[in-house]
């Protein structure tokens, strides 16, 4: 099946009750060409059982060609492959990963929703951005470009995960296990959990807090700049290259009531 453009609209009859199930069976291909929607409109129907109006993935959904955002905004449940080969594959509504895989070279962008992938699932895209939400990753975690937490809660809970460069501006962090990022930039939001977290090249620090009794490992040439950075809950933040400190303020109790 080839998608090119025009809207998938899974409740299009929004006062006729029901709505609709979308399913892209194992073995089979399901290419979006096209920035198109796949989404559901109305919702006014009360006889709607919950989970109907979805999108199961059980072959291969491919996003490729359109340079732009291919949105799912309905539940997305996937069991099989996920290309992003080109611009942004945006998800925007709950789902479930049972041994999916996210992979390719454009980026995927969760923005709402409550999302779990299991420890069989994997992600490698190129790029990742948790923008909104609440997203849970027990499965492999490998990404070669950039993480970027702008809002919303991303809870990535394996070891030996991989962020590329981390930019965090807003929302949260948590790390459960050993992870990497090849730089960082953080002016706002929350860096935390109980894993520990080595930056590997330069790092800049200018707002938000780290906290929960997890490790920052900085190796690289680090700035504290702007507001500065605040500590809590038995956060440690370990300097093992060249730290320079010019302005804004380190607080360590920045979370006076939580500990």
């Amino acid at each position: 099946l080839t998608w090119s453009q025009g809207t998938i609209d899974l409740n299009a009859l929004p006062n006729n009750g029901g709505a609709g199930t979308l399913v892209n069976a194992a073995g089979a291909l399901f290419e979006a060409t096209g920035d198109n929607i796949i989404g559901a409109t109305g919702f006014a129907d009360a006889n709607t059982p919950a989970g109907v109006q979805r999108f199961d993935n059980q072959g291969t959904f491919r996003k490729s060609t359109g340079t732009g955002i291919t949105s799912i905004g309905i539940a997305f449940n996937n069991t099989g492959t996920v290309e992003v080969e080109t611009g942004t594959l945006q998800l925007s509504a709950n789902g479930t990963d049972v041994g999916g895989t996210y992979q390719g070279s454009g980026r995927l962008q969760f923005t709402g929703g409550t999302r779990a992938l299991d420890a069989t699932s994997a992600v490698t895209v190129q790029d990742v951005a948790f923008s909104g939400g609440n997203t849970s990753v027990a499965g492999s975690y490998a990404v070669t470009g950039s993480t970027t937490i702008n809002g919303g809660a991303a809870n990535l809970s394996a070891d030996n995960v991989a962020l590329g460069n981390a930019v965090l501006s807003s929302g949260t962090l948590s790390l459960s296990g050993t992870a990497s990022a090849d730089t960082l930039t953080q002016s706002g939001g929350t860096l935390g959990g109980t894993g520990t977290l080595t930056v590997t090249g330069n790092a800049t620090l200018s707002g938000g807090v780290m906290r929960d009794a997890g490790t920052t490992v900085l190796q690289g040439a680090t700035s504290i700049n702007g507001g500065g950075i605040g500590l809590d809950t038995s956060r440690v933040l370990r300097n093992e290259g060249t730290l320079t400190w010019s302005q804004g303020t380190i607080d360590l109790n920045a979370l006076p009531n939580n500990g």
